[in-house]
């Protein structure tokens, strides 16, 4: 018999891939000392205590993805252009990994509660700059280094913010900071009664090898069954693979011949099963195949005939035309797709003035053809040809003069306070959605209780004024209409048809602003520091009646023509602005980059407000409606009774929205039915519930009314409604 090498790290001495890179790491341990990993032992160390934390297990596989940035936020969905513009629920910012865990007043109120109020181990991040690079950094050396009672917390309180963020996005109300923190510290203390064992000590892994036999002992192993092919290309067998070992030394290995009567036993064992893996090949199982093979080849046929059936059309039985006709034909249905969309998006009339008809775009009658400098030049020719109407100077001096010679229309109200006009609008057409109109005719009557309330004027309107300015923009000529038509008003306040008044009540500040003349609802952290295009929101704010306001108005709107202006100024603001996506140029963003860009100009004059809501984001307030009912009442504005709740991404007149239009009609009819039940318990009324349209009496009638003189006084009944 002729001895072999046998491999002495694996059971059966067969030598292994697997066996020999274990084996070489083994031996790069002993000499270096460094953990077996590829990564640096820092970061090893990390993972080590990520994957030994006693919690479950899909918290810190949560966890897991957090540090290999595979959350889904909305930065993550705009970066890989899955979808964009999604904001945080809980206070309607641009949503990214540190603002969700730790910017976010959301978050910082539940650490806040988790720590001081539950007594959980909880560690802060520094301060940083709000990257998601610097946070893993910073969670990866913490991790390395805590206890393990704190990175159960981190662990499970990660998850536990993650799952709330998860639940209002699917419609749900979002949990509040305290109640998620209790939530929380429950589950962490059940773990804890559950898993109150301490995991075993693994030993570690030693490599499998024979054992050698006692010191004057001969061992002999055999094992295995094989066969092979010889010369003659006829199959040779062998019962066995014998080695025989003296102390840990090999003296031999040997291949045993079968024998006849194994010979026979494996032949047949092989032709019974199908070979030697035990595959079976009976005739039911060999039909079975077969059947299913046919179905997969027939389905690809199918499918090969359908794609071709779209590439070469049905007109295969035509004879072929020259192919300049088809050329012309191809660039004629390009050229009528192009201009389908361009309506679309500008929502303008197949009756409307084409872009070549009017002057701004005549400059750009050819602007595909030109080069990116040809392109900027055409660009920056177009919007200076543009104005919103006549350069009109000296407006101060002409409305005073006109307010002092016509006494019957002074620009204030009875009481003293300065006279305002709401202005909101909706599409010229029908809504797409049925429920469309029914919630905007709501919409309406929102606002037409609240300015019957305090005295203010409203306009509804539903032309474009400007066939230039659509969508977006059409609110900018608009407001400048209104300035030189109505003298007397002093303030004009534009509001979306898809906000609502929710705090019957409240009064704006307007002594407040005595030195200013934009009054819009933002943050100066996200527009100065973060360039954020979320930084204000121009779906509810006050311009002043003056010269400055109708030079803002000039300033802001040369980027809202429709077609290669737009677009082009798209571009631009999407550059320059932090989170924007690439659409085109819309009234917001074009407000924040002339703010930024000419901050001297403008900024002395524009106050930014936050200290009540101006504009709510309604994902964070709908659902805590009834909490807001029950501890607070109407007249504070702010978080605790929001002054407007504001429907953004919505779009219940359009067929689509960043939101699903059940969830948004749900809560758009609560925000109503709260807003109504201010109006209704003057009359001794009130909605059924939130959710409901139909109403009940609260209160008994009287046969002497006019002796209750509380009643009367509306504002103060709204104040005193709980």
């Amino acid at each position: 018999m002729q001895d072999y090498i046998a491999w002495n790290f694996t059971k059966n001495g067969e030598f292994t891939v697997k066996s020999a890179y274990h084996f070489g790491l083994s031996l790069r341990d002993a000499k270096t000392g460094q953990p077996g990993s590829s990564m640096p032992s820092k970061e090893h160390k990390a993972w080590l205590a990520l994957w030994d934390t006693n919690a479950q297990g899909k918290a810190k596989i949560h966890t897991w993805r957090l540090l290999k940035n595979g959350l889904a936020v909305g930065t993550e969905l705009h970066h890989r252009r899955i979808k964009p513009g999604v904001f945080y629920c809980a206070c309607g910012r641009e949503e990214t990994v540190y603002h969700r865990f730790c910017a976010c007043p959301h978050s910082e109120l539940f650490w806040k509660h988790l720590c001081e109020n539950k007594g959980e181990p909880v560690v802060k991040p520094p301060a940083m700059d709000g990257s998601l690079a610097g946070l893993v950094a910073w969670l990866k050396a913490w991790f390395a280094e805590a206890c393990g009672a704190e990175q159960e917390t981190m662990v499970q309180a990660l998850y536990g913010l993650w799952c709330a963020r998860n639940d209002a996005r699917d419609g749900r109300r979002i949990q509040d900071a305290q109640e998620l923190a209790e939530k929380v510290h429950c589950y962490i203390q059940e773990w804890h009664l559950v898993h109150s064992k301490e995991p075993a000590i693994k030993e570690p892994r030693r490599p499998e090898r024979w054992l050698p036999p006692e010191p004057g002992w001969t061992k002999a192993n055999a094992d295995g069954a094989t066969a092979r092919t010889d010369d003659k290309g006829e199959e040779e067998w062998f019962s066995g693979i014998t080695m025989v070992l003296l102390g840990e030394e090999l003296r031999s290995a040997s291949q045993v011949p079968a024998t006849p009567s194994s010979r026979r036993f494996w032949q047949q064992k092989r032709s019974a099963n199908g070979d030697l893996y035990g595959r079976a090949t009976t005739p039911r199982r060999v039909g079975y195949r077969t059947f299913n093979n046919v179905k997969i080849t027939v389905l690809c046929g199918l499918v090969t005939i359908l794609v071709l059936r779209g590439t070469i059309g049905l007109n295969l039985s035509l004879p072929s035309q020259p192919s300049d006709a088809d050329a012309l034909a191809g660039a004629k249905a390009v050229e009528d797709i192009d201009r389908i969309l361009r309506e679309i998006r500008s929502d303008s009339d197949p009756s409307d003035p084409t872009d070549s008809d009017l002057d701004s775009s005549s400059v750009l009658s050819n602007a595909t053809a030109l080069n990116s400098s040809e392109a900027a030049a055409a660009y920056a020719a177009a919007v200076g040809n543009y104005a919103l109407g006549p350069n009109v100077s000296g407006w101060d001096e002409q409305r005073r003069r006109w307010l002092a010679q016509n006494k019957g229309f002074p620009a204030t109200v009875p009481g003293g306070k300065p006279r305002i006009l709401l202005v909101t609008g909706s599409q010229p057409g029908p809504c797409d959605n049925p429920l469309g109109d029914h919630y905007l005719l709501k919409s309406t009557k929102n606002k037409i209780d609240y300015c019957r309330f305090h005295d203010i004027e409203i306009v509804h309107n539903l032309a474009h004024l400007d066939n230039e300015l659509a969508g977006y923009w059409a609110k900018l000529p608009l407001l400048r209409r209104l300035m030189l038509s109505h003298p007397e008003v002093e303030w004009i306040w534009w509001m979306d048809s898809d906000a609502l008044f929710t705090d019957m009540a409240f009064e704006l500040p307007l002594s407040r602003y005595d030195n200013h003349n934009l009054i819009i609802h933002g943050y100066h952290d996200l527009l100065f520091e973060k360039h954020s295009w979320i930084a204000l929101n121009t779906g509810s704010f006050l311009f002043r009646n003056c010269q400055w306001s109708l030079d803002l108005l000039a300033a802001w709107a040369p980027m809202g023509p429709k077609g290669f202006i737009r677009e082009e100024a798209g571009k631009i603001l999407t550059a320059y602005l932090k989170g924007r996506p690439a659409f085109e140029a819309d009234d917001q963003s074009a407000l924040i980059y002339l703010l930024l860009s000419q901050k001297e100009k403008w900024m002395d004059k524009v106050y930014i407000e936050n200290s009540y809501y101006l504009h709510g984001f309604w994902a964070g307030l709908v659902d805590k409606y009834e909490e807001m009912m029950e501890n607070h009442h109407p007249g504070l504005g702010d978080e605790r009774w929001p002054f407007v709740t504001h429907f953004v991404g919505c779009k219940p007149c359009g067929s689509y929205g960043d939101y699903p239009v059940d969830r948004c009609l749900k809560s758009m009819e609560r925000a109503f039915n709260f807003a109504d039940n201010q109006v209704l318990h003057l009359y001794g009324f009130a909605h059924k519930g939130l959710e409901s349209p139909k109403i009940k009496r609260i209160r008994s009638q009287t046969t002497k009314p006019i002796n209750d003189k509380e009643n009367l006084d509306v504002k103060a009944k709204m104040s005193t409604t709980s």
